[in-house]
């Protein structure tokens, strides 16, 4: 989950989880602990928040939260005032680093585990997502240029 920092703004980005978790010991016949760890977890809930902070002020200045479950997206903003970042569901989001205010969307294929990143080629600019072992390139037509 990489944050991003936006010097337009001030603010800094950040995907989080909230939730509840049981953890318990996992002792075995001997009474010693079990594995790694000793022990293991129930998930009981868990939700993701976008949070917006002014890095200045440690405020928030707006967060969005998504539905319930486990992602790990990272967010890439721009100098164009875009924020790219992704839901649970698999869409691949444009935001307006502003408000958090969804601007464009799309289904891309899979959850997006990893940071979106962006090159400029010819005058045109593109962003890359990974979505299991595919690699997505997304620009707008031509003719909007």
């Amino acid at each position: 989950m990489a944050p991003s920092f936006d010097p337009q703004t001030n603010l800094v980005y950040v995907n989080a989880q909230r939730g509840f978790t049981l953890y318990y010991l996992d002792l075995n016949a001997n009474n010693k602990p079990e594995g790694h760890q000793g022990g293991a977890a129930s998930p009981l809930w868990a939700d993701n928040v976008l949070v917006a902070i002014d890095f200045e002020t440690g405020k928030i200045r707006w967060s969005r939260t998504e539905e319930e479950g486990s992602s790990h997206p990272g967010i890439l903003t721009t100098a164009g005032h875009l924020l790219f970042t992704a839901d649970f569901s698999g869409n691949l989001l444009a935001l307006d680093v502003e408000d958090g205010r969804v601007l464009w969307h799309t289904y891309a294929g899979g959850f997006l585990d990893s940071s979106p990143m962006t090159y400029q080629l010819d005058g045109r600019q593109f962003v890359l997502t990974a979505v299991g072992d595919v690699v997505y390139a997304w620009t707008l037509p031509t003719a909007a240029f």
